[in-house]
């Protein structure tokens, strides 16, 4: 996750864990359907039914102030709080514990898909490693749905053995596939657009080297040179470089969002984070993953159960907003539509049969823009859809804008995203 301080707790933990394998889970669910499937452009399922996944990263091993990491049964509160807020996907550590027949158990009776981190990690690749991912991978449940097979895959850091080469990580996902039957793999890498390309290997290298590459996008207070300002201008651009560097293929693609503050900079606020999902989501990202439930001991500590409970249930309800979108998002061509007057308003539509979807996004931090809507569709009347207290998405009950006069704007304020379509009174979803 590009954050130093994980090396070092790992390295720690990792000396004081025995990988035991527990003989009763072994194989048991081998012959179950799995949990995630990947379809045609990366599309993501979930036991079948198509989705749009919003998950967490518990990163359960990280110390607190105290020495101790989240884990046993703290980890099993956890996975109760991201149950009861509807999180569909969460990764976390899977330790050799007596509970994590329990804690397995658990998330899957809550609906919850589980990325599983091994405990040994992947930092050293030989017959002592292989020995362990065997012991771990042998810790197999139906709600397992991909193994975690590498982190900042593609970040230039020589002390930690990175970038990992490509064909290093497709060897890993086979040996991943050989251990544990019907499982995805799942690898993280730093997205960074052209103007860093110095700081990273190219991303376009990895395509199908994992199942799932899930990208993050750290741009607020990140010790890169980027301004806060350009915080939310530069997740675009970061984005819109992961876009092209996979255009054309079925590889799965995660956002991994900002949940944390970096020591020098503010924390993400909702409308941030807002902001972030939907330009994952206009630029084809699969699903989306927040980091940050749990980064404690660290020099951006945050707990958010504790440290922000209402962002933490503001990203859950974005969460469910993002999936009402998915008989657009994924009934429909997507493109990119070009604004005059503006640099900092990025459009994207979807057309499927039968309706349009509009979405607009501001990426000025503090200052608000208009646009006009007569030079996107012309003679078009359009509903805004807005969430609802349940957390999806419905339409405001009188028509908002109609782009028929010339004249016609709509005001975007700072951060701000705002979604149209032309058949808001039908909308059902």
């Amino acid at each position: 996750m590009n954050l130093n301080t994980r090396w070092a707790a790992r390295a720690a933990i990792i000396g004081n864990f025995v990988f035991p394998i527990i003989a009763t889970l072994i194989c048991s669910f081998c012959s179950a359907s799995p949990p995630l499937s990947i379809g045609k452009d990366g599309e993501i399922s979930i036991r079948g039914d198509p989705t749009i996944p919003f998950g967490l990263y518990h990163v359960s091993w990280i110390e607190d102030s105290l020495g101790r990491p989240r884990l046993g049964d703290s980890l099993l509160i956890d996975i109760g709080i991201i149950g009861a807020l509807k999180f569909p996907l969460m990764q976390y550590n899977i330790e050799p514990s007596p509970l994590i027949t329990e804690q397995l158990s658990r998330a899957e009776s809550l609906g919850i898909v589980v990325i599983g981190e091994l405990e040994q990690g992947w930092w050293k690749d030989g017959p002592a490693q292989k020995r362990a991912i065997t012991a771990q991978a042998a810790i197999n449940a139906s709600n397992i749905g991909a193994w975690n097979i590498g982190d900042d895959i593609n970040w230039r850091d020589p002390k930690r053995g990175l970038p990992l080469e490509p064909e290093a990580l497709r060897a890993r996902s086979k040996l991943m596939k050989q251990l544990v039957t019907n499982t995805l793999t799942y690898a993280s890498g730093v997205a960074l657009d052209a103007e860093h390309g110095g700081t990273i290997r190219s991303m376009r290298d990895y395509r199908g080297a994992a199942d799932i590459l899930g990208f993050t996008s750290y741009t607020l207070g990140e010790d890169t040179g980027i301004a806060e300002s350009l915080a939310l201008e530069q997740t675009v651009r970061n984005f819109r470089a992961v876009e092209d560097a996979f255009s054309r293929s079925d590889q799965a693609l995660i956002a991994i969002l900002q949940l944390f503050s970096f020591s020098t900079g503010p924390k993400p606020t909702i409308v941030e984070v807002r902001n972030w999902a939907y330009s994952a989501i206009m630029h084809g990202f699969d699903g989306i993953m927040g980091y940050g439930f749990y980064v404690e001991g660290s020099h951006y500590p945050t707990y958010l159960p504790d440290t922000d409970p209402q962002l933490l249930r503001d990203v859950a309800t974005l969460s469910h907003e993002i999936a009402s979108l998915l008989p657009w998002i994924r009934g429909g061509q997507r493109q990119h539509l070009s604004l005059i007057g503006t640099t900092s308003v990025h459009a994207t539509e979807w057309n499927p049969s039968g309706s349009r979807l509009l979405v607009f996004l501001n990426s000025e931090r503090t200052k608000s823009v208009k646009i006009s809507l007569a030079s996107i569709s012309p003679s078009q009347t359009w509903s805004e859809l807005i969430p609802n207290s349940e957390g999806s998405l419905g339409p405001r009950l009188r028509i908002l804008e109609t782009a028929s006069q010339k004249n016609t704007s709509i005001k975007l304020g700072p951060a701000e995203v705002r979604i149209f379509t032309d058949d808001g009174r039908n909308f059902t979803h």
